[in-house]
């Protein structure tokens, strides 16, 4: 019965994760055969530590000095981004450098998704970073935290 109890309540509580990026192209990036790679961090968090932020799921990959993975975020990332209803995105030698797209749910809370490609840019640390938010918070609260 123990063992019942304790598979339930790690089914309740990782499942909503698994599928926070459920029906977009990103959720791909979010396995272990990313995960696993040396090059690669991932950041996950949830609950009591975002309140404060309004926002209930933080998800980050960034990835090292790798322009084929980078290439395959973009591409990934480009893919939603089509069905964001807000888009700001900055383009540099034809390539996406940095992306920031929100996506409304039905129940008024938002998803958002942001990209920032490193590679392009000379003399910066070598690094491709993407980060999925959900939550209450507004686009202007996020930009705020993130300057």
């Amino acid at each position: 019965m123990k063992r019942v109890i304790i598979i339930t309540v790690f089914l309740l509580t990782a499942v909503p994760a698994l599928l926070a990026q459920k029906g977009m192209h990103i959720s791909e990036l979010f396995t272990d055969k990313y995960r696993e790679q040396k090059n690669v961090t991932e950041l996950f968090l949830k609950g009591k530590m975002l309140k404060d932020y309004n926002l209930t799921l933080f998800r980050s990959l960034t990835v090292a000095n790798d322009p084929r993975l980078a290439a395959h975020m973009e591409q990934l990332v480009r893919a939603d981004g089509k069905q964001s209803v807000d888009r700001e995105e900055g383009m540099k030698g034809g390539q996406l450098y940095y992306a920031f797209y929100t996506f409304k749910n039905p129940d008024g809370s938002y998803r958002y998704l942001f990209f920032r490609n490193n590679l392009l840019r000379p003399g910066e640390k070598q690094e491709t970073t993407m980060v999925y938010m959900e939550g209450k918070a507004t686009l202007s609260e996020l930009k705020k935290l993130f300057r």
